[in-house]
């Protein structure tokens, strides 16, 4: 734990809602998901809110993969970082890390090892997203309060 404190970003974690209140803008029942990814009410998770604040995490970053694709609209630059930690909490994919400068990252592989039946060394990869991409007007809560 302690390479993570002194070489890691402490982020915040926000968990992809799996239950509650499905969304009555876009849930579709035939489906049983979301059909419209920039809902501004489910963030096309199809649950009203998308996400919940978890945990502030210690995240060390690797090398990200840094590709430039030309597209109809332009340039895009995709920036893939891997990343590892250590956790009880199980990262799943497509929930979001924040950083302490306001980046976002959708989580779109994870790797977690056991030991003795335990959460342990989780490694996963992310996406940066885009500034346009709906998930950034999320409702931001601190996670942990100054008294």
């Amino acid at each position: 734990m302690w390479i993570l404190k002194n070489d890691a970003v402490l982020m915040d974690l926000y968990v992809r809602k799996i239950d509650g209140e499905q969304c009555p803008n876009c849930y579709d029942e035939y489906r049983g998901q979301s059909s419209n990814s920039n809902c501004p009410i489910c963030y096309g998770t199809g649950i009203v809110g998308g996400y919940e604040p978890c945990v502030q995490l210690y995240i060390r970053q690797k090398p990200a993969n840094i590709q430039i694709n030309q597209e109809n609209s332009g340039f895009v630059l995709n920036s893939t970082p891997g990343a590892w930690t250590i956790s009880s909490i199980q990262i799943r994919n497509r929930d979001l890390l924040i950083n302490p400068e306001g980046k976002m990252f959708v989580i779109t592989s994870s790797q977690v090892n056991h030991a003795a039946g335990y959460l342990f060394h989780q490694e996963f990869q992310m996406t940066e997203l885009d500034p346009k991409d709906n998930r950034y007007n999320i409702e931001r809560k601190t996670l942990y309060t100054e008294f």
